[in-house]
């Protein structure tokens, strides 16, 4: 094989699925020497100065089967169904998938599953979507040689649709960077880092700042540091100020998280290892905080803290340890070294 074609949704650096496809693409150069090209599936994306990108030209079942064509490359495929598709039904891609290999297409093909399908309460629109979402993504894992996810829930139904083909589950690697001697606590000043996408942080300031702000009291933390795009972040939570610091580069990310005591993040405890944020949290060595404003099943239990639901750790430097222990077993080269061995 002379390189892996990727297909995913954008190259949008603020999209999650993006930046693991990259990462993903420099590890398995690293670790293997296989290198990546991009096929974005967004018309309106802007590649220029891109080296080794693509995009189609209009969401379309043949122009996606034509872009692949007939090589031996594997491809792997980065299935986030609204992704492609603003209800989350990418109908089009599947059927461009299932024409290209009908085509006797000889590549391997390996998916990502990032997210299968949504569900919601009858009068939301998630509800009545729900069973296509669900019959697009089993007819993608029908297609599929192999399948990856981050969830042991979304495992489950992969194996159910295609009980004979491989799927592996890894929770999710940092985007942000590994550092390899993480500092301890006491050597790090008191701040609390709310970082990740517009929509995260908003979600965590308007759903969750009690939550913050109990962190922050029980922890000694002197300010929250906000880090990414948008002005979502509001001047203060209760006595603690507010620092809006903006997007920034991937390694002054990995500064802050390298010299901060806990991060926030507002994320259902049943998914958080599918979480970018929470996993950059734990590879760094600071005390993950997490909180949702409802219940939401059980995730890696004693490898974060809500303030809203468990009791405080004895030590907050055990539960950073703990956190960081975790993640050593889903590190970026294990997940190269997962996708090199199922794209053989």
């Amino acid at each position: 094989m002379s390189h892996l074609l990727q297909i995913v949704p954008s190259l949008d650096p603020n999209s999650g699925v993006a930046s693991h496809a990259r990462k993903l693409a420099q590890a398995l150069v690293a670790h293997t020497g296989l290198p990546s090209r991009f096929l974005v599936c967004d018309p309106g994306a802007s590649t220029a100065g891109e080296a080794a990108v693509s995009t189609l030209s209009a969401r379309a079942a043949e122009l996606l089967a034509a872009s692949l064509g007939s090589s031996d490359d594997p491809v792997l495929l980065h299935y986030s169904n609204y992704g492609y598709e603003r209800r989350g039904c990418p109908r089009w891609l599947v059927d461009g998938l299932e024409a290209w290999r009908g085509a006797a297409a000889r590549s391997r093909l390996l998916t990502a599953f990032h997210e299968l399908y949504a569900t919601g309460l009858p009068w939301q629109s998630s509800f009545w979507l729900s069973p296509l979402q669900r019959r697009l993504a089993a007819r993608t894992r029908e297609l599929s040689d192999g399948a990856v996810t981050s969830l042991e829930r979304y495992e489950a139904a992969l194996r159910e649709w295609a009980p004979t083909k491989p799927v592996r589950t890894l929770p999710v690697f940092s985007t942000v960077g590994e550092p390899a001697e993480p500092a301890p606590l006491d050597q790090r000043r008191p701040a609390m880092v709310v970082f990740g996408s517009a929509g995260l942080r908003a979600r965590a300031y308007r759903g969750t700042a009690l939550a913050i702000l109990r962190a922050c009291l029980a922890m000694g933390i002197e300010a929250v540091l906000d880090v990414g795009p948008g002005d979502a972040a509001p001047p203060s939570i209760g006595s603690v100020p507010v620092r809006r610091l903006g997007h920034l580069p991937e390694a002054e990310v990995s500064g802050l998280l390298g010299d901060s005591r806990a991060g926030f993040v507002a994320y259902p405890a049943a998914f958080v290892p599918k979480s970018t944020v929470f996993a950059a949290y734990c590879a760094h060595r600071l005390v993950p905080v997490c909180s949702w404003p409802s219940a939401n099943g059980v995730g890696p239990e004693g490898h974060w803290w809500d303030p809203d639901r468990t009791a405080q750790p004895q030590t907050w430097q055990a539960l950073a340890d703990s956190a960081h222990e975790w993640y050593q077993g889903h590190t970026l080269a294990q997940h190269a070294a997962l996708y090199a061995s199922l794209l053989q």
